[in-house]
């Protein structure tokens, strides 16, 4: 497997490649692409971030579309509300800026400058090393927007300057990917491509769990496509598969495990009501980890969506995981809940999710509850986050292992007091308790910056 994360990035360079490719050989010239004779319905993400220009309306609809089905993974088991035209929810600051695409395509360079005051360095239980870090973070974000297909994608970089540890100072020790992409095929037929990548040596934020191991560089990269085809008026099929790296690097003596996971699944959906529909999904994975034999999950899951009013939505799935070890076979319950909700001000959303899923100290039975609070137009220009996020991961057979809780709270804001320059800040507060080994870690991270971005704008 490839042991760097450029390697990860060129590849996902390649992805995007070939994915924009097709799209930009269908450039809009004076008329725009005909619409198809008979269009699938309009898909429903959970509720869209409010903007200023058009907040949305509390009143529900006479009749709703029919619900979507989001494309996840346990490995990425959280969206932030906004549908593909949004950035994703990555732990920590946010340096991505998505402007509300305004043409057929709308394309953002940026650069933030940043200074940040980290109090636990190494996420030690004590004796912590605490520093004053300077940002300088270049970031482009793609949008491409047309009646068959829809594009988003960005990237950043983060260079580090340390006052007192220069010996860290870094080029490129942080980087984040996002991809996603929808291209309706036929009338019947749609292409789903979403990729996740992250690179840092705060090794909290790069696994999908939260569980730190210490200082050092690591990545993951999870990469999901996905094929839906509406059988029936009401009935819709979905295939979908996903492979997700994750990697430690230095790890010395340390109990710290790579993985390779591959998930292949197949989900059935009945649309009962325009706002009522029902799903059966049936899964399986292969969780391949360092040093140990493969694994093999077999999640199935029932579950119901619905598009409470035009302004609340929710879904509940469940059922059993089957995991297979090398010396025995495990039942455990799995599945996963949210609920999300678009008032005047903004949007807030609450999520549950529990899987089998391989991590850093190995193979574990992982339940999380994450929340998300967006105000983004409380007052013009300014939008604020509260991040919550609690997760706990066990050995799923029962024998000894780790135990390891983890909670932690982003606080997020952006000010945008110019057309192209803007104040961002965060405060992230992180803690970790892992069945009594090494004491419970804690670490609180202020980060006050200021971007300027550029939106070039092709209608």
């Amino acid at each position: 497997m490839p042991g760097s994360p450029w390697v990860a990035v060129a590849a996902s360079g390649l992805w995007l490649l070939a994915v924009a490719a097709p799209v930009l050989a269908q450039q809009p010239q004076d008329q725009p692409p005909p619409q198809p004779a008979q269009p699938p319905p309009a898909p429903v993400p959970p509720p869209a971030r409010p903007t200023p220009e058009a907040p949305p309306e509390p009143t529900p609809p006479v009749e709703a579309p029919p619900i979507s089905r989001p494309v996840t993974t346990p490995e990425e088991p959280f969206r932030a509300p906004g549908g593909i035209g949004a950035a994703p929810l990555f732990r920590g600051p946010d340096f991505f800026n998505t402007p509300v695409p305004r043409g057929w395509m709308t394309l953002t360079p940026s650069l933030s400058l940043a200074g940040e005051y980290n109090d636990n360095l190494d996420f030690e239980s004590s004796g912590k090393t605490s520093d004053f870090i300077g940002h300088i973070v270049p970031a482009i974000t793609l949008g491409m927007r047309q009646p068959n297909y829809q594009l988003s994608a960005g990237y950043n970089l983060d260079a580090e300057l340390y006052a007192d540890h220069s010996d860290r100072n870094s080029l490129a020790k942080s980087q984040q990917l996002f991809v996603d992409y929808n291209y309706n095929w036929t009338p019947g037929v749609t292409f789903s491509l979403s990729e996740r990548f992250i690179f840092s040596r705060e090794s909290n934020v790069v696994s999908s769990s939260g569980i730190s191991v210490g200082f050092r560089d690591s990545w993951r990269n999870t990469l999901t496509p996905s094929l839906a085809f509406q059988l029936t008026q009401r009935t819709s099929l979905s295939l979908t598969g996903s492979y997700t790296v994750l990697r430690y690097e230095d790890k010395g003596d340390a109990d710290v495990f790579d993985s390779d996971t591959y998930r292949l699944s197949s989900g059935l959906s009945y649309q009962f009501t325009p706002r009522l529909a029902g799903t059966l999904d049936v899964g399986a994975g292969l969780l391949d980890q360092e040093g140990d034999k493969p694994v093999y999950n077999f999640p199935i899951r029932l579950g119901l969506a619905y598009q409470i009013t035009r302004t609340l939505f929710g879904r509940i799935t469940f059922g059993p995981e089957i995991t297979v070890f090398t010396d025995e076979t495990t039942i455990t319950p799995g599945g996963s809940a949210n609920l999300d909700y678009v008032f005047k001000y903004g949007s807030i959303g609450i999520g549950y999710d529990r899987s089998i899923t391989a991590e850093a100290i190995g193979i574990t039975d992982r339940q999380s509850v994450l929340g998300l609070l967006r105000l983004a137009t409380l007052r013009r220009d300014l939008q604020f986050d509260v991040v919550p996020n609690y997760t706990h991961t066990r050995n799923p057979q029962g024998g000894q292992g780790r135990d390891v809780d983890t909670f932690s709270v982003d606080l997020r804001m952006t000010y945008q007091f110019a057309r192209n320059l803007a104040l961002t800040g965060s405060y992230s507060y992180y803690r970790q308790q892992a069945n009594g080994q090494g004491g419970d870690i804690d670490q609180n991270r202020v980060i006050f910056g200021i971007q300027y971005a550029y939106p070039i704008t092709i209608d």
